[in-house]
């Protein structure tokens, strides 16, 4: 255990010190599962609304079970963002998710170096995936985190988390091709 950990595990975190540690990777997430800045504002200012009303009842466990409790909130506000437009538009979040496809196939990294043509490809295909595909990716490869932690945050088995993102992969490996590829062309 860290000391930032134990200190957070001895003394109750209050609201503004929680925001504070936790704003900037809740923008994150929210803006790759949402794909609109706005709507990555709006599902995070609601997640921390829900939580702040909250917070007196109880929800000072430990650090991790807190930021897992907190994530919820965030994937159901990101949801509810999602479900309250009628199309979504095509966003370039490349700069945020990359892909490498030189990488084995858990990799979706782009390199510095990616086409344009390729980024809005990408683009494209993420767009296509499935919300629980999409959050799966997001807090296993943007967020980097472990697969038990991508479960307590959805509230899914490890198990299924590993299924979706297996699917996941595999449905932007064949909607993604990279320009100037034999399929692109």
């Amino acid at each position: 255990m860290t000391e930032t950990t134990a200190a957070l595990s001895a003394a109750p975190e209050t609201f503004d010190a929680f925001a504070a540690r936790t704003l900037d990777s809740s923008y994150r997430i929210a803006s790759l599962i949402t794909r609109d800045a706005r709507d990555a504002e709006e599902a995070t200012h609601a997640a921390y609304l829900a939580a702040a009303k909250r917070w007196r009842r109880g929800r000072r466990g430990d650090a991790a079970a807190r930021d897992a409790w907190f994530g919820r909130l965030l994937i159901h506000a990101c949801r509810d963002q999602i479900r309250g437009r009628r199309r979504m538009a095509v966003t370039d979040i490349s700069d945020q998710l990359l892909i490498d496809r030189s990488h084995p196939s858990d990799s979706i990294w782009l390199t510095a170096d990616t086409r344009p043509a390729d980024r809005e490809a990408l683009a494209h295909a993420f767009g296509r995936l499935g919300l629980d595909h999409r959050v799966c990716l997001v807090l296993h490869y943007g967020a980097e985190f472990e697969l038990p932690r991508v479960a307590e945050w959805t509230r899914m088995s490890e198990r299924t988390v590993a299924a979706r993102l297996r699917e996941a992969l595999g449905a932007l490996g064949v909607a993604y091709e990279p320009a100037g590829s034999a399929l692109a062309a």
